[in-house]
C-alpha cells in the first residue's frame, strides 16, 4: 500500500494542514499544480511507457518538488521532497514503489525534525524526533511489528532527560522514571501490562487532588500518542484539546491558567505552531473539564 494512502487512511480527518493536505509523509504532489514536463534529458519514459530514470516534479513556476529515480515506473531509492521555497521537506528510501528504508523529514528552517527507518506503513528500529530547536525531544524503539519496544527516552528542551518508560509491544510495562529539568528523579511509578501498580493504601494523583481548583496546576499527565485528544491537569481542569503528533499538539488549543486555577490566556495552534492567543478577562472563570473543542 503506498505510504500516503496508508497515512490517510489510519489518521482520518487531520485538520491540520502541514499533516493532511500536505501528508504525513510528505508526498508533496498538489493537484493542479504538478508538473512532468521533461528537463535536459530528465523525466524519460521507457519502451513500455514507464517512467524511468530520474525524475523531478515541478510547480506551475518551476519550482522542484519531488525528485528521484524511477524503475520500471516505480519510485526506487531515495526521494527527496522541498518545501515551496526550496528547503528540503524530507528524504524517503522506496523499494519497487514502497517506501522502505531510512526516512528524514525537516522543519521549515531546515532543521531536522524526525529520522528512523520507515516500513511501508510503520516505523521499526530506532526513532528519534526533534524539538524546533534542534534538540533531541524522543527516542523511542519499534519492534518489527511496529510498536514500541524496550526503554523509551523522553528529553526537556534543555537535554535533560524528561522520561524513561519501559514498553513491552506497545504497552507500558515496568518502571516508568520521571525527572525535572535539572535532571533530578521525581517520580518512579510501576506498570503491568499499561496499568500503574499503587501501593496499599496509595492514592492515584486524581483521588488525591482535593475538590475545586488551582492546585497543582502545571502537573499535566502526559499524551504521547497520535491522533485527536484531551490532555488535563491532574486536578481536571483542560490543558490541550486538538490534534496530536507523537505527543506534540499540531491543530487545536492550549489554555493557561493563574495559581488561583482561572483561566488567563488560550493559545490557538496550527502545524505544531502558536498562530494566535487570546486574553482572557480578568478573573475568569475556570474552564470547565467537560468542554469540548469545535
Amino acid at each position: 500500500m503506498d505510504v500516503v494512502n496508508h497515512v490517510v487512511k489510519n489518521r482520518g480527518d487531520w485538520a491540520l494542514a502541514f499533516l493532511m493536505s500536505w501528508c504525513f509523509f510528505g508526498m508533496i504532489t498538489v493537484l493542479g499544480q504538478e508538473t512532468s514536463a521533461s528537463f535536459d534529458g530528465l523525466n524519460r519514459m521507457d519502451e513500455r511507457g514507464q517512467r524511468t530514470g530520474m525524475w523531478e516534479l515541478r510547480d506551475n513556476g518551476g519550482g522542484v518538488l519531488e525528485k528521484g529515480v524511477y524503475r520500471k515506473g516505480q519510485k526506487h531509492g531515495v526521494w527527496e521532497a522541498y518545501y515551496p521555497h526550496g528547503r528540503m521537506k524530507h528524504q524517503l528510501t522506496y523499494e519497487d514503489g514502497q517506501a522502505r528504508g531510512p526516512a528524514r523529514f525537516y522543519y521549515e528552517d531546515g532543521t531536522l525534525w524526525e529520522e528512523g527507518f520507515w516500513d511501508v506503513d510503520k516505523w521499526v528500529g530506532e526513532y528519534r524526533f526533534y524539538y524546533p530547536s534542534g534538540q533531541m525531544a524522543y527516542h523511542w524503539r519499534y519492534n518489527t511489528a511496529g510498536k514500541r519496544e524496550g526503554e523509551q527516552l523522553y528529553y526537556h528542551e534543555n537535554g535533560q532527560l524528561k522520561y524513561r518508560t519501559p514498553r513491552t509491544n506497545g504497552v507500558i510495562d515496568g518502571i516508568e522514571r520521571h525527572y525535572d529539568e535539572q535532571g533530578t528523579l521525581v517520580k518512579s511509578t510501576r506498570f503491568k501490562n499499561g496499568v500503574a501498580q499503587l501501593a496499599a493504601g496509595e492514592k492515584s494523583p486524581a483521588e488525591a487532588m482535593p475538590d475545586g481548583v488551582g492546585q497543582a496546576v502545571n502537573e499535566v499527565t502526559p499524551f504521547i500518542g497520535t491522533g485527536r485528544h484531551t490532555v488535563y491537569h491532574i486536578n481536571g481542569q483542560i490543558e490541550k484539546q486538538g490534534y496530536f503528533r507523537d505527543g506534540i499538539l499540531m491543530d487545536g488549543r492550549r489554555y493557561v491558567y493563574d495559581a488561583a486555577g482561572r483561566l488567563v490566556m488560550t493559545q490557538y495552534y496550527e502545524d505544531g505552531k502558536i498562530v494566535r492567543s487570546e486574553v482572557s478577562e480578568k478573573g475568569a472563570a475556570p474552564l470547565p473539564a467537560s468542554t469540548e473543542s469545535k
